[in-house]
């Protein structure tokens, strides 16, 4: 039983944000969003969820999130993310392209 999905996460590629975002449409479900922010304080921030009126404690979190009273943000340029193998792929790229002098 689902009370509402994350709809923006900075971590994942933007499919799979719009996905989600799709399915929470069709089911009727609030979205939500988070930074996913766990090795750097650098990642707080791009994405959010803002709730219309304060929220002091954890009473009053709970209270707003099932009342629905919020809406999903995003914030700043989303950061580029990887596939597995792509870095090191760029990195094979990279070492092509120099040019190598002749002995």
């Amino acid at each position: 039983m689902l009370s509402a999905i994350e709809v923006y996460n900075p971590k994942v590629r933007a499919d799979a944000n719009e996905l989600a975002l799709e399915a929470s449409e069709s089911l009727g479900l609030p979205g939500v969003a988070g930074s996913d922010a766990r090795t750097s304080l650098d990642e707080i921030g791009y994405a959010a969820t803002l709730f219309k009126k304060p929220v002091n404690t954890q009473a009053e979190l709970v209270k707003a999130l099932l009342g629905k009273d919020y809406v999903p943000v995003q914030m700043g340029a989303l950061p580029h993310l990887r596939r597995p193998g792509e870095a090191k792929q760029d990195e094979q790229q990279r070492k092509k392209k120099k040019r190598r002098w002749p002995r």
